[in-house]
């Protein structure tokens, strides 16, 4: 968004309990279906074009208002579980609605931050590296990738070992992909039909959960029936009864886990895409890229947090891809009583969203924000002053995308592991559209992965060619 916006922030009055309100302004919309048509066909234009029409907080229909600034944001965040509440769980609706059921969730999340914080994370740097490796040693030395669903396949693989550990892993891995694509249809409709409507397509989303429960369970039986209790990772973590809420119930747990995997994945694998489609449009970036992931990172897939920790301008690409293409684009909360964002009110029963990827493109701060520049979180630069809100890729407050740190981690590992060994190319004549179904996508993405000469994958490494040179 540029730096000149033209606002017509002229609120709606409307009644409400005897007293007249103040809602935010915005685009009229059909009588029936409000702004439905507009937003399906260009969602992210919608949003941007309305933002600049309307201003920081607007209405994208009667029930829907939007916050497309740090401020506003930080308002909704910071006041979920008090003004707001999540948007409503296609998977576990009843779950999130009862308030007995909400609390076991609350101390479902709290088992899990346990093993989510970074220095638990760091640890499993070793695993991240070595399922890594085994990943790329796969690719073709010369050869076109279809990059999303291979990134999906390896962030699926990823959190599969995060939740269940190397000796399970292999007997859940992929089936929260399969509930992922029957659930996107779904989500992605602007249609709300409740899960037990026997659609099709919620047929097809409850066979899945199904199976992916049937293999968690699997696994659950098996750790009880071998008493293997004490393993690294996120399932015996919640299956580990604590002082203050007990032991779960294993329909609980798969639910937790369950949701742990469509989170390890839906961010890290769009992100990976969009990191490797920059990065073969800015060759002078992934070289940066590639010379330190030679200088930090040890030869060969032994690569432990002490030398991960140190790519620096890797993490600053990481950031700059999440800041153009926020994998929490667009995120709701439920308004559930009378408040006000902003200068405006909301009433109970409205849906709040807020638009980091507005936010992210907007001059007002970020200089040149279509443009991606890495050096512009450097130590120093100009994002070291931002506004709570101004970048919140995962959200902000008490609802936080946990999965943060295992994001960072895997993906800034990721980048440095694949670049040093490949350069990254264009296809030519391919068209990389954005695709805001769920998370933004690059929809077409082709590119060509080339082996280094004296890459870390065959013959000599990159080193020693380099010292032979």
């Amino acid at each position: 968004m540029g730096a000149h916006r033209t606002r017509r922030e002229h609120s709606i009055v409307a009644a409400f309990e005897g007293e007249i309100v103040m809602l935010p302004p915005g685009p009229k919309g059909k009588l029936l279906s409000g702004n439905i048509s507009a937003y399906e066909k260009d969602r992210l234009g919608f949003i941007v074009e309305s933002s600049r029409e309307f201003g920081d907080v607007w209405m994208f229909d009667r029930r829907i208002a939007v916050a497309a600034a740090p401020g506003a944001a930080d308002e909704v965040y910071r006041r979920t579980y008090r003004d707001f509440v999540p948007d409503r769980n296609f998977l576990h609706r009843r779950q999130k609605e009862d308030p007995k059921l909400q609390e076991q969730w609350a101390h479902s999340r709290a088992s899990r931050m346990r093993g989510m914080r970074p220095k638990a994370l760091q640890a499993k740097v070793p695993i991240l590296a070595g399922a890594i490796t085994e990943h790329l040693d796969t690719w073709a030395a010369d050869g076109t990738l279809d990059v999303v669903p291979d990134m999906r396949k390896l962030t699926s693989q990823l959190g599969a070992r995060l939740c269940f550990g190397q000796t399970d892993a292999a007997i859940v891995a992929g089936g929260e992909q399969d509930l992922f694509w029957a659930l996107l249809p779904v989500i992605a409709s602007p249609v709300d039909v409740p899960p037990w409507v026997p659609t099709r397509r919620n047929r097809k989303v409850a066979a899945a959960n199904r199976e992916l429960e049937r293999r968690i369970q699997t696994v659950i039986d098996r750790r009880r029936a071998e008493q293997r209790s004490a393993e690294d990772d996120l399932l015996s973590i919640v299956m580990t009864p604590t002082g203050r809420s007990g032991q779960l119930d294993d329909q609980l747990i798969c639910e937790t886990l369950i949701a742990t995997m469509l989170a390890a994945q839906g961010a890290p694998a769009p992100g990976m895409a969009w990191i490797f489609h920059l990065l073969a449009e800015y060759p002078g970036v992934q070289d940066q890229v590639a010379a330190e992931a030679l200088r930090v990172l040890p030869d060969g897939p032994d690569i432990r947090w002490e030398q991960s920790g140190k790519l620096t301008f890797t993490e600053q690409v990481v950031k700059e891809v999440l800041r153009l293409w926020p994998p929490n684009w667009l995120s709701g909360r439920q308004v559930v009583r009378r408040t006000m964002v902003g200068k405006y009110d909301l009433l109970p029963g409205m849906m709040m969203m807020v638009a980091p990827y507005v936010i992210h493109r907007d001059s007002r701060w970020f200089s040149d924000p279509e443009t991606f520049k890495p050096d512009r979180w450097k130590k120093g630069g100009e994002t070291e002053d931002l506004p709570e809100c101004a970048y919140a890729p995962f959200g902000a407050g008490p609802l936080i995308c946990m999965g943060l740190a295992w994001s960072m981690i895997e993906m800034t590992l990721l980048t440095a592991m694949v670049v040093r060994r490949f350069r990254i190319n264009a296809v030519p004549g391919c068209v990389v559209t954005p695709d805001a179904s769920r998370e933004i996508t690059p929809s077409g993405l082709r590119l060509r992965f080339t082996e280094r000469k004296g890459s870390l994958g065959t013959g000599p490494s990159a080193r020693q060619v380099q010292a032979a040179e």
